[in-house]
């Protein structure tokens, strides 16, 4: 292998992420080679899809990669059978492999956005193997799943509890083995495909690539280009001041091309982690000027305390019944 001349980009998005999408959207045309991109790929996986409009203004925020968007919904890449959103949306990537002609492709969350020029070389090294942040998961919460995956696989999980590969986008794949491990897990059960296999046995996207190039080229270092560093992010857990100054930090001690910004964490941000945050933006050139980030930091909350009202209040509204009844 050797170092591809383009990528495909594979983001996947439901109602609540639009606007980072957005902003990730915008973000791509700021830093993103035009000829570095082969696709850019949107996996709408919203309750009823999204509408005309709101493709029609994020393919237009991706500014001059415009032209490579492309809208797919879940039922075109996947029959999933009944399972959680974040279980739907890990097949999804991974059934995505069938839909592209780039040798490798780079998953990200609606929560990611680049924050200075990027390269493919940012992602794949010279020797065509996936730049790909490894650690610890000995004290690690998903521990439990990292040894599921791989005992699912056939492989002892001892060795790799001290180091493997992470489980968090932005995380790069090879196309072709993807596919080919789509369908050697498609074969392990007569009458299964891969989507019912990987639902049945709960396992994750990342891991199970991850352990299948192990199982096939017999070692991390074989599989990855491995990498001690991983690109800061913002999560619900540390959406506070010192969290989001820790982020900043961390992006320019590393000189990271990508920055994130969790969905439940923008909201949970505090006055002055929000004017961090958006001078921090403002000054990596996503938005002019700190009153517009600030603005759209605003409007982000508003949109998700709405959102997450309309999503629980059917269900408080029958807990309130059914107390009423036995009563």
């Amino acid at each position: 292998m050797a170092l591809p001349d383009r990528l495909a980009l594979v983001t996947v998005v439901f109602e609540t992420e639009v606007a980072l999408l957005r902003l990730q959207a915008r973000s791509v045309d700021l830093f993103f080679p035009a000829e570095a991109i082969d696709s850019i790929t949107i996996i709408d996986n919203s309750t009823g899809g999204l509408s005309a409009r709101v493709r029609g203004d994020l393919t237009t925020a991706y500014g001059r990669h415009s032209a490579r968007v492309a809208f797919l919904r879940p039922a075109e890449l996947a029959r999933v059978p009944p399972a959680s959103g974040w279980l739907v949306q890990q097949v999804l990537k991974l059934a995505i492999a069938d839909q592209l002609t780039s040798s490798h492709y780079l998953v990200l969350d609606a929560k990611d956005h680049f924050i200075r020029a990027a390269a493919v070389a940012d992602f794949v090294g010279e020797d065509g193997l996936a730049r790909i942040p490894a650690y610890s998961y000995l004290a690690h919460p998903l521990r439990p799943q990292l040894e599921n995956v791989l005992g699912y696989l056939g492989i002892d999980p001892t060795p790799y509890r001290e180091r493997f590969s992470a489980t968090v986008t932005p995380f790069t794949l090879e196309t072709a083995e993807v596919r080919r491990m789509m369908t050697a897990i498609a074969g392990r059960h007569p009458g299964s495909d891969f989507a019912a296999e990987f639902v049945e046995h709960g396992l994750l996207e990342f891991f199970l690539y991850a352990g299948w190039l192990v199982g096939e080229r017999g070692s991390l270092d074989e599989a990855f280009d491995l990498q001690d560093r991983s690109s800061p992010k913002v999560w619900k857990g540390t959406a506070t001041l010192a969290g989001v100054t820790a982020a900043i930090a961390l992006a320019d001690r590393d000189c990271a091309a990508v920055f994130s910004v969790h969905r439940r964490a923008l909201p949970r941000l505090p006055w002055a982690a929000l004017v961090a945050l958006a001078d921090f933006w403002t000054e990596r050139g996503l938005f002019t000027s700190r009153a517009e980030a600030l603005r759209f930091c605003l409007a982000f909350q508003v949109q998700y305390v709405v959102r997450e009202v309309r999503r629980k209040l059917p269900g408080r509204l029958r807990a309130l019944r059914d107390r009423i009844v036995r009563k």
